[in-house]
């Protein structure tokens, strides 16, 4: 996997939380 891909993802989430 790409760890800029991985770093994206998981500031996206930290910007938008995700509720589930």
């Amino acid at each position: 996997m790409d760890n800029k891909k991985l770093e994206a993802l998981c500031k996206s989430i930290h910007r938008e939380p995700v509720v589930q």
